[in-house]
């Protein structure tokens, strides 16, 4: 007769085969209570679940079971078939070793053990145990492959770039059936049309065989599986409510979010699309990223925001732009733009264009243009300009200046009298540096208000108009008249001559006065009639003394 030593395994070993019928431990420690066949009746009335003793649950090495480390709990459920032993004579420690698969045909009989008391599990008969998912083309059936299938996206519109062809004057024209191709750099300048992309089928539609992929799923529908059907490997993690990653055999990966989806990075975050190379060493993908978003996109930069592009910069924005620099303020010292264009640049608005400079209490409000070419402006409506508070200066250093209008052209100033200076304000100057001609296709009048008119001829004559070739002959004052002149004056005409005046008529030579002609004492006034040479016969000589 074999000794009792009432030592765990010297007394021999004791297994069993039971179901798991609660394991809500108080403790929770993971323990389970067991029924089991050949100790325990299925007879509730004599047994209860409440008398069943608790199982401990051996974890495999990968679990050392200590401090919460590893993968704990375990995954036992109510109406799990599973096998342990006794650690002790009395039967009263059993230990559970592992569950065992079956096939389902039956509901459970919640009024009997060996049942679970809840009458959940098995839910689902007609199947083994093992999940559909790892069982070929039972896997179609599967509520989670077919909740990706139904969430996958399609025709995802693509951001293609704006048509700007007509804006360049170096653009090709267009001409009907031929693709316009920019001059400088060679690409089409044709409307692009829009393009679309689809996410990857789930699995790739690859096949699934069994025994390869290894799935783990759980109670509420989180599936994780790890595929090695050859030729089709696959990684997936997915959600119950349907949020998914999964990494597709060619190594592609897709992640699918079903809500919001929220990265946080405590330090840096690199990230590089790089091009991908075939096995023949040839680029199959140029490395691009495309974004589409269907609602806002919102952008906060708290540092400094630096983008480089070595090719081509499209915007195209269906709406309005706007833009803002100095957004902190004035009084913290707003903000500056800066642009620097090695090329050219080309505008076309639809509407009007408004700018406002100079409203900062302080600080520069100069606007500042330097051309170094030529400046072309058309102006189909009026062209006005404002001057507050400052000269107007318009300087042509090289070149001529010519004003055109095809009606009037009016030159007015305000008289506000004096200006800080003393001058007097409300004139307007013409001065040329060589002739100044004024011409009139009719009638030319020139009218003063006050102070009278004043026509000053200086200086000498010159050689063909040579400023540097000077005659000693004083300057000439000449008025031709190719009809009457006419002079009304209603007051006191004076003429003052420091040489001689002579004056040619070929008519007839009028004075009427109702008063009396005035001279200086001495003066000879000669008059010449008949024409021919002056003679004694021809001439009246007026000596007043």
């Amino acid at each position: 007769m074999m000794q009792e030593n009432n030592f765990m395994g010297q007394d021999g070993f004791q297994w069993f085969v039971g179901v798991v019928e609660d394991r809500d431990d108080p403790d929770k420690t993971g323990r389970v209570r067991v029924r089991c066949l050949g100790y325990h009746s299925e007879d509730l009335n004599r047994i209860a679940v409440t008398d069943l003793p608790w199982a401990t649950v051996m974890m495999p090495t990968t679990t050392p079971s200590m401090h919460g480390l590893g993968e704990t709990p375990h995954f036992l459920v109510q109406g799990s078939w599973v096998l342990g032993f006794f650690r002790d004579k009395e039967l009263q420690q059993p230990v559970i070793m592992g569950s065992l698969p079956g096939y389902n045909t039956q509901k459970p009989d919640v009024k009997k053990g060996f049942n679970d008391p809840d009458g959940f599990y098995p839910n689902k008969l007609g199947f083994n145990d093992m999940s559909t998912l790892g069982r070929a083309a039972s896997a179609e059936g599967h509520k989670g492959l077919e909740l990706r299938r139904r969430k996958r996206q399609t025709g995802i519109p693509i951001a293609n770039r704006p048509n700007v062809g007509n804006v360049s004057d170096t653009a090709t024209d267009y001409q009907p059936g031929v693709e316009p191709i920019h001059p400088a750099t060679k690409k089409s300048l044709a409307p692009e049309k829009r393009e679309t992309y689809d996410e990857l089928p789930p699995k790739s539609d690859a096949p699934t065989l069994y025994p390869f992929n290894h799935v783990h799923e759980s109670e509420s529908g989180h599936i994780h599986e790890i595929d090695d059907t050859p030729g089709g490997g696959r990684l997936l993690r997915q959600h119950s409510t349907g949020t998914f990653e999964e990494i597709h055999p060619n190594g592609a990966r897709v992640v699918h979010t079903m809500h919001d989806n929220y990265e946080v990075i405590s330090g840096n975050s690199n990230i590089f699309i790089k091009a991908r190379q075939d096995a023949s060493g040839n680029t199959d993908a140029k490395g691009t990223l495309t974004l589409t978003v269907e609602g806002d996109m919102k952008h906060l930069v708290k540092g400094d925001y630096m983008l480089e592009v070595e090719g081509d910069y499209y915007q195209k924005i269906h709406k309005n732009h706007y833009v803002k620099i100095g957004a902190q303020g004035l009084d913290d010292g707003g903000g500056n733009r800066e642009e620097e264009i090695l090329g050219s640049h080309a505008i076309v608005i639809s509407n009007a264009v408004n700018y406002t400079t100079g409203t900062a209490p302080s600080g520069p409000k100069e606007v500042r243009m330097i051309i170094g070419g030529n400046m072309w402006r058309v102006v189909t409506g009026s062209d006005k300009k404002q001057v507050n508070g400052g000269d107007y200066v318009s300087q042509v250093t090289e070149g001529d200046t010519i004003n055109s209008s095809h009606g009037n052209m009016i030159m007015s100033t305000s008289n506000p009298g004096l200006d800080e200076n003393g001058r007097q304000r409300g004139q307007i100057t013409a001065s040329a540096a060589n002739k100044l001609n004024l011409k009139s296709a009719t009638s030319m009048n020139l009218a003063t208000d006050f102070d009278g008119l004043n026509i000053n001829v200086n200086g000498v004559e010159l050689t063909d108009n040579d400023l540097e070739q000077t005659t000693s002959t004083g300057s000439i004052f000449n008025l031709t008249v190719a009809g009457a002149a006419n002079w009304n004056n209603t007051g006191l005409v004076t003429e003052n001559f420091s040489a001689s005046q002579d004056t040619n008529i070929t008519g007839a030579l009028t004075l009427d006065t109702t008063t009396t002609i005035n001279t200086t004492a001495g003066t000879i006034f000669t008059i010449y009639s008949g024409g021919g040479s002056p003679s004694a016969t021809n001439k009246v000589d007026i000596n007043p003394s």
